[in-house]
């Protein structure tokens, strides 16, 4: 964890800087293209220390721009950083690739003093374009992932204003703004800036961890929702599309709407509760929560909420911990505990009971089998003996009939 502390307090900042010392010396350079492409295109981002913003227009054509800047305490290390921080581009087919961040091959940026770059990257699309893209210490604007997109932001933030269907999402150590999507498939882990999910349609996979987070539930029409260690905001209009079933465990759900859940619980050792809303729907939203709040309100959290200690989950973490000691401490446990052990000896001393029995039936089996191999040996015994009788008395008169021939 101090790692990540470090990393946010060091990297994850707007003009992405590395500061060592003082300086005087500073270069830039612009590198831009534009390549031809076919309807539905591919965007393929491979991006470091780079802020990405894209535009969307009616040409066949991707357009990028990028204005590189660096500065140090030296002209040797200017020059040195210059050429290992650069962007490089390239087509295949319908395929355009960008990469751009410290590419230098073979180089490092060990420099001394005080070492500062900035690289802001400029895209215009075609409408329609789908995305592959992984953007690291760089926040991600787009207007539109088309279906099929998969984007992969870290200690960064994504906006989007529409995400298509089939596109996957994944942002860490960042934040996430969307304002509309469909059947989305996002996972959201260690948000340290504002998430915010609006205008979800149709089923609904989306993973929660470490994260303060609000998502809009009105049109979700089923699917999974997975929360772990987080604080979620359920936003509704009360007009819900779809059944809504949540399990919490270790946790809490608390409902600021007029619409009604029925409580069920399920497991007192694990703090684990089923929470229920029936609509005329045949699907559910179905919802594991583990060490986590969720909040079913009709507005959205103020923008404090996506600030607090609580923002990489340390403190939903601790509280959690703390909730699962006070409980194994408390008498309510205890009294639980006594009577799973008196459960336990009832069910030993029916266990010796049925074993004793057993034991019994089996010297009777026993028993019962040699009984049966006697008796089976003295009818041996008797078909012998009553074959040699047999013999005996045929011989005997075959013995009378030789005499009366004679």
């Amino acid at each position: 964890m101090k790692y990540i502390k470090f990393l946010f307090t060091v990297v994850l900042i707007t003009s992405f800087q590395v500061y060592v010392s003082a300086q005087d010396y500073k270069d830039s350079k612009v590198v831009e293209g534009t390549y031809n492409v076919g309807k539905g295109s591919t965007l393929k981002l491979q991006n470091q220390f780079t802020s990405v913003e894209v535009e969307e227009w009616d040409k066949n054509q991707i357009q990028f721009r990028a204005d590189i800047s660096v500065e140090t305490s030296s002209k040797e290390a200017t020059e040195h950083l210059m050429s290992v921080v650069d962007l490089k581009h390239s087509q295949k087919g319908d395929v355009v690739t960008i990469e751009s961040g410290i590419l230098g091959k073979g180089k490092s940026m060990n420099t001394k003093g005080k070492t500062t770059f900035n690289i802001k990257l400029k895209i215009y699309v075609p409408k329609g374009t789908v995305y592959d893209a992984s953007v690291k210490f760089g926040n991600f604007k787009v207007p539109t992932l088309a279906a099929g997109s998969k984007t992969d932001v870290q200690f960064g933030s994504l906006f989007v204003n529409d995400v298509k269907s089939n596109s996957k999402i994944s942002v860490k150590f960042g934040g996430l703004e969307i304002n509309r999507i469909e059947q989305p498939n996002v996972e959201l882990e260690f948000a340290s800036e504002k998430s915010i999910v609006k205008t979800i349609s149709g089923d609904a996979n989306i993973n929660i961890r470490y994260s303060n987070a609000a998502i809009d539930v009105n049109n979700i029409t089923g699917g999974n929702i997975s929360v772990a260690f987080s604080k979620v905001y359920f936003v509704t209009n009360n007009k819900l599309s779809s059944n809504v079933n949540i399990v919490s465990k270790f946790g809490s759900v608390n409902n600021n709407t007029s619409l009604k859940f029925e409580k069920t619980e399920k497991d007192k050792y694990s703090q684990t509760a089923e929470f229920n809303h029936t609509t005329n729907s045949s699907k559910s939203i179905k919802t594991k929560s583990e060490f986590s709040t969720i909040y079913i309100d009709n507005s959205y959290p103020v923008e404090s909420f996506f600030k607090g200690k609580n923002k990489k989950g340390e403190a939903s973490f601790s509280a959690a911990m703390t909730e699962v000691h006070q409980y194994f401490a408390s008498n309510e446990f205890k009294e639980e505990m006594n009577k799973i052990k008196v459960q336990a000896n009832e069910v030993l001393a029916d266990l010796k009971e049925a074993f004793a029995a057993s034991s019994v039936s089996i010297k009777e089996f026993k028993a019962t089998e040699e009984k049966t191999a006697e008796a089976k040996e003295k009818a041996a015994k008797a078909k012998i003996e009553a074959k040699i009788a047999a013999d005996a008395a045929k011989a005997k008169l075959d013995s009378l009939k030789m005499q009366e021939n004679y």
